[in-house]
């Protein structure tokens, strides 16, 4: 360690690094500190955050655990170990955790609320109502009126931890008494000085008034919602319109690329569900994930993040140009990138499902890296599609998620590609329909396993054999419950809104 600086100035250097992704320099300085004080729980604790960044979880795991011995007053480290079971999919890793953080810290508002969503994601809806509600009293909002919590920054954050929790009731299948959900949100309103809670508790006002039939009064609440997001955009759909050109136009490079028996991996194969957000992937991922040998990674970018980074690092090109300039070293590469990735999150079935489902602009992309891969395209009645997609809060900032008039636009790009690559590749992508999918999933998933290739059978015990299935999109209640049609022509309780809109 440098001379100059004394333990705790590395200390702070070292976590600055971390903060400023210099993860080189963090690296560095997290090990001289090992090595000087190998029992400090903050070194650790940093140093494991730094692996985990570096997708070194094992070692990553180890420091964290670490941590927690060494910081039992901390809820922090624990929390922070059940967010690293759950990127190597170890879910019942993830629950014990929680659960012994809560046995610790029983009246830690942020450890209730990890809980409880962890309950809500994995089918335990009335131990997430519960915990959610013990929360509520806790946070004694009834205290915010008698101006008794301090400052605007904590105030704000007791206020961000309470519409959670009520985002996370509205989330869950049991029946509530909404109108007072509705009376103390509208009171929680008043409060809120952030324009993002305000979005928020849009969103949220706008869920309780559909639970109520009022749909007038919940869709005003999605627009004012929908606006304040807007606000955040930088950008326009029809600004992207050069980049799905430019998709289209790349030319073919098929004789420079792997072929089908030259895959990385011949017992790997992944599964691509794409199309728009919101037309029933999450569902189809639990069907598929009945079968032995199929696993999910869910949502994460790992094609876009890493493949294509190394590729247009490589090839020093941006995407999607670089894709013309794939030569068979550089392909057998970037999908040995790919199955390392889930290999590190502990994904080693033969057949892995990646639904992300942007991945339809990549689709060039995954048929380069992939030969074999399956591309499952899913596809809904837009108009329910539109009302779902206007109704949920997405992390995102993009304006096709939060105005419906952008998300046109962005239908006709998406769709156009499509076309293009249905024309492209024709034997390489399987259509599939959300309506025809809940109305008869036994015959649609027996065609779909069969465009796949999976030969092993249901696994009845699966979820006891591995770990517990959770779902973190916004369809976790609706895809963990039995399979309906019930969503089905939703959008006609917004018919007036939608022609307003120019989509009907």
């Amino acid at each position: 360690m440098a001379q100059e600086l004394t333990w705790q100035q590395a200390l702070d250097a070292a976590y600055s690094a971390f903060d400023k992704s210099d993860y080189k320099s963090a690296y560095s300085l997290f090990s001289q500190l090992l090595r000087a004080k190998p029992n400090n729980g903050s070194v650790h604790l940093g140093f494991g955050k730094l692996l985990a960044q570096l997708e070194e979880f094992d070692q990553a795991i180890q420091h964290i655990s670490n941590a927690c011995k060494l910081l039992p007053q901390r809820f922090d480290c624990l929390l922070e170990l059940a967010h690293l079971f759950d990127l190597v999919h170890s879910q019942k890793d993830v629950k014990t955790t929680l659960e012994f953080a809560l046995d610790q810290f029983p009246n830690e508002v942020e450890v209730i609320y990890h809980l409880a969503t962890f309950d809500k994601e994995t089918g335990n809806f009335q131990r997430a109502l519960t915990l959610s509600q013990k929360a509520l009293t806790l946070l004694r909002l009834e205290e915010l009126d008698k101006q008794e919590i301090s400052g605007i920054e904590n105030g704000q954050h007791v206020i961000n931890l309470a519409l959670h929790f009520y985002l996370l009731q509205l989330s869950l299948p049991l029946k509530q008494d909404y109108e007072a959900m509705c009376e103390a949100l509208l009171s929680l309103i008043k409060h809120v000085r952030v324009d993002d809670n305000k979005m928020l508790l849009n969103y949220a006002l706008g869920n309780v008034e559909e639970k109520r039939q009022h749909f007038a009064q919940a869709f005003d609440y999605w627009y004012h919602a929908n606006q304040y997001q807007r606000g955040l955009c930088s950008l326009s759909t029809g600004e992207l319109a050069p980049f799905f050109n430019s998709i289209k136009n790349l030319r073919s490079n098929e004789h420079q690329l792997p072929t089908a028996e030259e895959q990385p991996s011949e017992n790997f194969c992944p599964i691509f569900i794409l199309g728009l957000p919101r037309t029933g992937s999450t569902l189809l991922e639990q069907l598929l994930c009945e079968f032995e040998d199929v696993d999910s990674l869910g949502e994460e970018p790992i094609l876009a993040k890493h493949c294509a980074g190394y590729l247009a690092h490589t090839l020093q090109q941006p995407f999607p140009e670089f894709i013309t300039n794939i030569k068979q070293e550089d392909a057998r590469t970037a999908a040995n990138i790919y199955i390392n990735a889930l290999r590190k999150r502990q994904l080693n079935s033969s057949f892995v499902i990646d639904k992300l489902p942007s991945n339809f602009q990549s689709i060039d992309l995954i048929v380069a890296l992939f030969p074999n891969a399956k591309i499952v395209h899913i596809r809904r009645e837009f108009k329910d599609t539109a009302i779902s997609i206007f109704k949920n809060y997405f992390a995102e900032n993009e304006p096709y998620f939060c105005d419906l008039q952008e998300l046109d636009i962005y239908r006709a790009h998406y769709e156009d590609l499509m076309a293009h690559f249905h024309n492209k590749y024709p034997r390489a992508i399987f259509d599939i329909n959300y309506e025809a999918l809940v109305r008869d999933p036994h015959a649609n998933i027996q065609a779909l396993i069969n465009f796949c290739g999976i030969k092993t059978k249901k696994a009845q015990q699966k979820s006891e054999l591995n770990s517990l299935t959770r779902i973190k999109t916004l369809s976790s209640t609706q895809a963990i419950a039995p399979v309906s049609a019930g969503s089905i022509g939703s959008y006609k309780n917004y018919e007036e809104q939608l022609r307003h809109a120019g989509l009907l």
